[in-house]
């Protein structure tokens, strides 16, 4: 074994998790002069956690770490989280007696992916879900503190109702794999958690609303977000899916790793039929079918060596290209240093109250930083988007604002692109009834008279 590669199997626990926080932090850093927190989803879960009730309870964290810190102080929070899944999957992975080169092949795959970087560099629910997951199976394993592995598994239903079916499926693997102990205690708390997961399941669904997936929260296709290299906000990259091929034909013949065909089948159709959102377990996946590619190519013998190593140079230029590509993405990604400012501006030509219309992607951003009602975001208001954009006269565009009390309307460069320069929602702005209060760059708001 090359000397290098065998100082990183023995060094791996300190090695991945500093190499990841660079590339965190590297991500946030080329993000200088806008806010560095970006996404939908971000601004959702900030959002959600202004006010807290008894519905969302599981905010108290975030709602906490909004009155003592800074919007941009917060890129700590999914630094920690990054940081802390990794500590604890190596925990986690040494108990079950994962292979050295297995873990370390997966979480480097793992950690340079679209998905793992947007996850990781924004406030996302799978993040914490992730953290919650590991945490309880670690705790659970402790025979001091296991009683407080409770805590973390039920925090972690509060995500959606598909992240529980993953809890319940990951912990019936964690019992076959590491749950026949002949210790009775040990057994009855591997039984209580999944009834309580079992419980949770119809308690969050029908008292507290828990969607089935959470979002969406941003323009779902199903190719690009798959596909990091074709544009998408995460994913992974085409080298990385073909390894995963290769992967697919090994896993079965391997202990533990052929669990993973039991989950394919279930989150690739989750992904295609409900929503893109489920990239994140998608991606953990094919990262797990890739890594069991990558080191069967690796600690196989060929007749010509030089062909091996290019074959892997050229899987890990791949891999680097496609992690590159979307730091370039990265840099433009809302909000950008320009919306920010133009929402600061929507919030003082406005009066509280106010009902905004713009496009859907924006309605977080206007919700946390001008503070204002929308009329349109990702969860509903899409008919109301539809009709306002597709009305070519003001008999038709009029009754929809006066109806939807919308008074504002709060255009982006996006928004312009999209809509014809000479007719509809562009044309019909040069009615009296509209009138210009803010233009900068491509951002505009109009204000109009309802009634």
């Amino acid at each position: 074994m090359n000397k290098h590669i065998k100082y990183l199997l023995d060094n791996q626990k300190w090695i991945i998790p500093l190499l990841a926080i660079l590339l965190l932090s590297l991500f946030f850093a080329v993000r200088s002069g806008q806010p560095l927190l970006m996404g939908s989803e971000t601004y959702h879960h900030l959002n959600s956690a202004q006010q807290i009730s008894g519905k969302n309870f599981y905010y108290l964290p975030l709602n906490l770490a909004l009155k003592f810190l800074p919007l941009n102080f917060l890129i700590i929070i999914p630094l920690i989280l990054a940081l802390t899944c990794l500590i604890l999957f190596y925990r986690l992975a040494a108990k079950l007696g994962f292979e050295k080169g297995f873990t370390a092949a997966f979480l480097l795959l793992l950690i340079f992916t679209p998905t793992f970087i947007n996850t990781f560099t924004t406030i996302s629910a799978y993040s914490y879900f992730s953290f919650l997951v590991l945490l309880s199976l670690n705790l659970l394993q402790s025979k001091k503190w296991r009683f407080l592995g409770f805590i973390p598994l039920i925090l972690g239903t509060f995500i959606d109702l598909f992240s529980i079916l993953i809890f319940t499926g990951i912990f019936l693997i964690y019992i076959y794999i590491n749950g026949r102990s002949k210790e009775k205690l040990q057994q009855k708390n591997n039984y209580l958690a999944l009834i309580i997961l079992s419980l949770m399941f119809f308690i969050n669904g029908l008292i507290f609303k828990i969607p089935f997936v959470i979002g969406p929260f941003h323009q779902q296709s199903i190719l690009p977000d798959l596909i990091s290299d074709l544009g998408g906000l995460g994913g992974l990259s085409l080298f990385l899916l073909v390894f995963s091929l290769i992967g697919l034909g090994i896993a079965w013949k391997k202990k533990y790793y052929s669990f993973a065909y039991l989950f394919f089948p279930f989150i690739l159709l989750g992904y295609i039929l409900l929503s893109t959102q489920l990239i994140f377990y998608l991606t953990i996946l094919l990262t797990i079918f890739s890594a069991l590619g990558f080191v069967k190519v690796f600690a196989k013998k060929w007749k010509l060596e030089r062909i091996k190593y290019f074959t892997i140079l050229l899987f890990i230029f791949g891999l680097l290209f496609s992690t590159l590509s979307y730091l370039d993405r990265y840099t433009i990604l809302p909000p950008t240093a320009d919306a920010h400012n133009s929402l600061l501006a929507l919030e003082k030509a406005t009066v509280s109250g106010e009902v905004i219309f713009s496009d859907k992607i924006n309605s977080e951003y206007i919700i946390y930083f001008a503070e204002r009602p929308v009329a349109v975001t990702y969860q509903q208001g899409a008919d109301i988007s539809e009709k306002i954009y597709t009305a070519n006269y003001i008999q038709d565009l009029f009754p929809i604002l006066d109806e939807n009390e919308i008074s504002v309307l709060y255009l982006t460069p996006e928004m312009k692109n999209i809509l014809p320069a000479d007719y509809g929602l562009n044309s019909l702005l040069k009615n009296e009834k509209f009138k210009l209060i803010y233009s900068q760059g491509d951002y505009e708001v109009w204000v109009y008279n309802l009634g």
